[in-house]
């Protein structure tokens, strides 16, 4: 959407990749919370409109962060990748499966705690790089 397109990269560049990802980080948070919560079904489309910007933003942010961290040295571009290649590869091997033991039971809301707890801890990590971000770049600039 219009949204996806004009406003992250906008984000990214003002606020840099690590804010941009915990924002998509908070707006993750929505689904499970809002398919716990709903009390119809017509209350999970705005939940769903959010997903999809999270999603977006989880395609471009996690690439704009190996990118920046990487400026001073390009050679360690791949590496980065790589390393990003190969978390996201895990997660997509090992999530199927343990979503499946669990949906078996029909623990929907155990499944959709889980997904929240996780994505709330990664959020608070994401959260604490940020502010260490920011200190570390007001420090680097100086007073005055």
């Amino acid at each position: 959407t219009g949204v996806q397109t004009c406003a992250l990269p906008i984000l990214i560049d003002r606020r840099g990749p690590v804010f941009t990802i915990m924002l998509v980080g908070i707006c993750i948070l929505t689904f499970p919370l809002g398919m716990l919560v709903a009390p119809s079904v017509y209350w999970l489309a705005p939940v769903m409109f959010v997903n999809g910007i999270a999603n977006a933003g989880f395609e471009i942010g996690p690439f704009a962060a190996v990118m920046h961290y990487s400026l001073a040295t390009p050679a360690e571009v791949p590496r980065y990748m790589a390393l990003h290649s190969i978390l996201a590869g895990t997660r997509g091997l090992i999530c199927p499966f343990l979503a499946t033991f669990i949906l078996a039971g029909h623990l929907y809301g155990t499944a959709l705690s889980a997904g929240f707890s996780l994505s709330a801890v990664g959020t608070f990590m994401l959260w604490r790089l940020s502010r260490r971000e920011a200190s570390n770049s007001a420090q680097a600039v100086g007073p005055g």
